[in-house]
């Protein structure tokens, strides 16, 4: 192994000495001009995000990249964001004559897009999860259609390695959003979620106002989803431990019927319409027989939206992985040598708002998914990770984390993280894919990869990890590990050379 990684490491010394070298200093520069106050942290539907995705669009063009649609570098999201009227919103149970009712914050958290009011039947089904590839359904025996669904969060068994669920760890149905698109598919109403009483997660600290922070896009959300307090959960449907242990003991779906009918009433108090850009230029591959193939490189821009004496400018996360991209297409367009497949480079716009940029753009994509080869999703990549509130006592970081990257996703393309894995070793990085068996930060929906994998695309998150400081107004760039950074540049960029130029692309392993 070790003679492996020597001949990997001079493939990776004798590419960069034949092609541009990775700039550290317009790197770092670049970062500190992202973070900085004009910014006011990038976020979707304000000045400061508008400002970030021309940024990236001046420089795709000073690099020689081309418009993805021949035209435009900036592919414009719609957005809509609402502030819920905490008055006049309501979930309330009636049941056997009585009316219980249940109000934002002390009953339940979320809010919709829109006015909801309704009134609908109620059914348990399980997790709400649709899966014929491990033999489950929490749907089979019930009927949906026109009703609440109340549901439980995440996945059974997630746990434990023997879990038809792909054993330890999380699969693409664990998702909220996944399940709210399997409620619809159904004929759904309305989706409530009950909190999972065997994940407690760190709080927050709730001191920063987000403001417009609930933005959103989200063509395929046409029903609202809520999830409930402990105290409501318990009220509306008291065994419902009982039934997560069966379901979990078992393997088998506990769905039923529930007596009553759920009262709904969402009403907005303030609606805001906007926009916000996915940012992307390409690099044309050069054989003919490829043309419509790809590989992605992304990263997103946007960071949390500043408020009062809150400034969040989020060096790290992603000004780091953004700036990296941009050094990439850079290098890219410099480089004599042209790639054999096509190179998308893409700033992803709203991922502090839920993926939605690359939600959209795998709706609305340059080049045809299925055409897509791989996606190398760049975020948070220029720190050392160490315990935050959130994974103290919950995930294994090792002392040294210098030389530390983490891969999610890549449970789902074995040959791709095998890449990864190879062309780190010679670059000096260690790859820990521990996010892919672990269930308890939900990291495999937490970036600009996940929805890609959701339509079968092999696509990896390379994540340096948490750290303190994270989504505050801490996270500043003289705290990056620029060395480090510099090495996942180099990662990225020989990777994705060689993905563009294999003849056998990755592929995607449907578990």
């Amino acid at each position: 192994m070790k003679r492996l990684s020597s001949a990997i490491g001079l493939v990776a010394v004798v590419l960069f000495a034949a092609g541009p070298p990775v700039r550290m200093d317009r790197v770092a520069a670049d970062i500190a001009f992202l973070a900085s106050p004009e910014f006011q942290g990038r976020a979707a539907m304000e000045p400061g995000g508008d400002l970030a995705a021309r940024f990236f669009a001046a420089e795709f063009l000073k690099a020689g990249l081309k418009p993805f649609d021949g035209k435009n570098y900036l592919q414009e999201i719609p957005l809509a964001a609402s502030i819920l009227d905490t008055a006049a919103s309501s979930v309330t149970l009636v049941r056997n004559g009585g009316r219980e009712v249940f109000r934002p914050g002390e009953g339940f958290q979320g809010g919709f897009k829109e006015d909801v009011q309704l009134a609908a039947g109620m059914v348990f089904a399980g997790y709400g999860i649709t899966a014929p590839e491990y033999g489950y359904d929490d749907y089979a025996g019930v009927e949906a259609r026109g009703k609440t669904v109340v549901l439980l969060s995440r996945e059974p068994q997630e746990n434990e390695p023997a879990s038809a669920f792909r054993g330890a760890g999380l699969t693409l149905h664990a998702a909220q959003r996944v399940k709210r698109t399997n409620a619809q598919a159904h004929g759904a109403a309305a989706v409530l979620v009950l909190p999972n009483a065997k994940f407690t997660a760190a709080p927050r600290d709730p001191s920063a106002s987000r403001g417009w922070a609930a933005t959103l896009y989200d063509e395929d959300a046409r029903i609202p989803m809520l999830t409930l307090t402990e105290g409501a959960a318990a009220r509306l449907l008291p065994d419902y431990h009982e039934l997560q242990n069966q379901i979990d003991k078992t393997g088998r779906p506990a769905s039923r019927d529930l007596s009553g009918t759920l009262e709904l009433r969402l009403v907005q108090k303030e609606r805001r319409a906007g926009k916000t850009y996915n940012v992307i230029g390409v690099i044309e591959g050069s054989n003919a027989r490829l043309k419509g193939e790809a590989i992605v490189l992304g990263g997103h821009y946007d960071h949390l939206p500043s408020r009062g004496a809150f400034v969040y400018p989020g060096a790290n996360d992603n000004a780091s992985g953004a700036a990296a991209v941009m050094e990439m297409a850079r290098m890219a367009g410099e480089r004599k040598a042209k790639p054999k497949r096509t190179l998308v480079f893409i700033s992803f716009g709203a991922e502090e708002n839920g993926l939605l940029g690359a939600y959209y753009y795998a709706a609305h994509p340059a080049l045809p998914l299925k055409g897509t080869r791989a996606v190398l999703n760049l975020d948070m990549i220029a720190r050392d990770e160490a315990h935050v509130p959130a994974t103290e006592g919950r995930v294994e970081i090792p002392a040294g984390t210098a030389d530390l990257l983490n891969l999610s996703g890549g449970a789902w393309s074995p040959e791709l993280a095998e890449s990864v894995r190879r062309a780190a070793g010679g670059l000096g990085l260690r790859i820990d894919t521990k996010y892919d068996r672990d269930a308890t930060q939900g990291v495999l929906w937490r970036s600009d990869h996940f929805p890609f994998l959701l339509q079968g695309v092999p696509a990896v998150w390379l994540f340096a990890g948490f750290h303190p400081g994270y989504h505050e107004s801490t996270e500043t760039p003289e705290k990056l590990n620029l060395v480090k950074m510099e090495k996942v540049i180099r990662l990225t960029y020989l990777l994705a050379l060689e993905l563009a130029d294999t003849a056998k692309p990755p592929a995607f392993v449907a578990r």
